[in-house]
């Protein structure tokens, strides 16, 4: 499923989401809530290792603020370099699957380009 169109999809579904499919400031997040957002973007049920990455997402972006470079996070949690592209389609879905809010343009951009640039990398 394409971005934009999940994108959709989740605001359709659910006023959880901003209309870029974040979720919105104070709602919740669990390992449930993060199946469900990851069944609106066409993956399959959430393994061990997706909800390790998740978990590292969060717990880095609250104690910082910032986004963890995929390499680094792949790399402390023992995965291959790819990690974000092969567990959840690139670092955009893992970002809206870890339940972290809407990082604002600039950001998005550079998530959503990590996922192009490792696409061209192994294509």
């Amino acid at each position: 499923m394409s971005t934009e169109r999940g994108d959709r999809e989740m605001e359709r579904h659910n006023e959880d989401f901003d209309g870029y499919g974040f979720l919105k400031p104070g709602v919740a997040w669990n390992p449930d809530k993060a199946q469900a957002i990851a069944s609106l973007l066409g993956l399959t049920d959430l393994t061990d290792q997706h909800l390790a990455v998740a978990r590292k997402l969060r717990a880095h972006y609250f104690a910082h603020r910032t986004i963890l470079p995929p390499n680094l996070l792949c790399e402390e949690l023992e995965l291959n370099e790819a990690c974000l592209d092969d567990l959840f389609d690139g670092p955009l879905h893992a970002w809206k699957i870890a339940g972290l809010p809407n990082p604002g343009e600039e950001a998005r951009v550079y998530l959503d380009n990590q996922t192009l640039d490792q696409q061209v990398k192994s294509g």
